[in-house]
């Protein structure tokens, strides 16, 4: 019997402990050279075998019909967040609406879907309901960035109610992260009363038009030790939930249109593979009919699931019932509820690539069958503005 030599059998195991660790390190950083490898390999014979492999299933597991359900409208969500955040009428100010393509409280701002082609310029106020959020930053073609109250060195001017009876001038100062903005250079004709609203001011540099603006800023709350002389206002400001939406910034002039419609690929898919070999039905194959960057899989208007692998035209779906999705990537449309978890229809909140207000469901739903109308949907990625 052939024995290869101690140098034969040394070169053997260094290639295969090169080749393990590569394909370790590929499963966790996933190179993009070698992911593109894998697909060129493994795109045709999964052309081959998914099709086959789908007859076998509906052969051994029938799909049974699922069950009919009230239709409903795909922006539910869009309306009820326009409803409320709609800002009253003023004089001399007409409001853009504008999707949020990111948000970003944290750190003291948003990213919006539309920039100075939407006639969106710096400085601009931008507010949600009845409350100032903040202003326009920096500025592209087509987003632009939102500098919230909150944001580190932000300053805001601002009216306080005094303990006197008279209204308190001031300026708030942001101070980033999970900071509260802090009050400063308080006009020194009383004290402000604790938990009282504050209200935006109109600065040096606004229109006089802006002076109608009625907007809170967040409630007043008092911080530190007065005895001891570190004594401190601070504003609650909280980014309200329909503004990781859409906010509504204040223009003097408008074009055609005062609403801006978020970028989002779509395409139609068919149904590939119901269910998975090794993960079962969590999984499903669908066939898109053209290229496109999709997140995300809807069946007859409901989110069927994640877009979670890609090979050539075919892509797997990971399949959710509602309450199955994480908290952090849904929102809850119901006024009867007491709480958000328990909204009875949820929708998606807008991450990952995912659109925002997409119909996940009601809250005990199932998870959804792949059987029906299959569409694949993406977000347009945003570009960071210039300046």
């Amino acid at each position: 019997m052939f024995l290869p030599s101690v140098a034969e059998r040394h070169r053997r195991a260094v290639l295969l402990s090169v080749g393990v660790t590569v394909l370790t390190l590929q499963a966790v950083v996933q190179f993009s050279p070698l992911e593109a490898v894998a697909r060129a390999v493994t795109a045709p014979l999964a052309q081959l075998t998914m099709p086959l492999a789908g007859w076998v299933v509906d052969r051994v597991s029938p799909e049974q019909s699922p069950p009919e359900q009230a239709p409903l409208s795909a922006d539910a969500l869009i309306q009820a967040e326009r409803a409320a955040g709609q800002p009253a009428a003023v004089p001399g100010v007409a409001w853009l609406e504008v999707p949020v393509g990111l948000s970003q409280p944290e750190a003291g701002r948003l990213l919006l879907a539309a920039g100075t082609d939407f006639g969106l310029a710096k400085g601009m106020p931008v507010v949600y309901g009845g409350q100032w959020l903040g202003r326009i930053g920096r500025t592209g073609s087509a987003t632009a960035e939102v500098e919230l109250l909150s944001g580190a060195a932000r300053r805001t001017p601002a009216v306080l109610d005094g303990d006197r009876g008279e209204l308190l001038r001031a300026v708030l100062e942001g101070r980033g992260g999970i900071e509260q903005p802090i009050v400063r250079w308080l006009e020194a004709k009383g004290e402000p009363v604790a938990a009282s609203e504050t209200y935006y001011r109109r600065g040096a540099t606004d229109p006089p038009a802006y002076a109608a603006l009625d907007l809170t800023l967040g409630s007043l709350v008092r911080v530190g030790d007065p005895d001891r002389g570190s004594a401190a206002w601070e504003v609650e400001f909280l980014l309200p939930a329909g503004g990781e939406g859409r906010v509504f910034v204040a223009a003097g002039a408008v074009s055609d249109t005062v609403i801006a419609e978020p970028p989002i690929q779509t395409a139609a898919a068919s149904l590939a593979l119901r269910a998975d070999g090794v993960f079962g039905s969590r999984l499903c194959g669908l066939r898109a009919a053209s290229e496109l960057s999709a997140s995300i899989a809807m069946v007859d208007g409901r989110v069927l699931g994640r877009v979670v692998a890609r090979r050539g035209e075919l892509l797997w779906c990971s399949r959710r019932a509602p309450a199955d999705w994480p908290s952090s990537s849904w929102v809850g449309l119901d006024d009867d509820a007491a709480t958000r978890e328990d909204a009875a229809l949820r929708f998606t909140r807008g991450d990952q690539g995912v659109p925002r207000g997409l119909f996940l469901g009601s809250r005990m739903d199932p998870a959804p069958s792949p059987v029906g109308e299959l569409r694949l949907l993406g977000r347009v990625p945003l570009s960071e503005p210039d300046a």
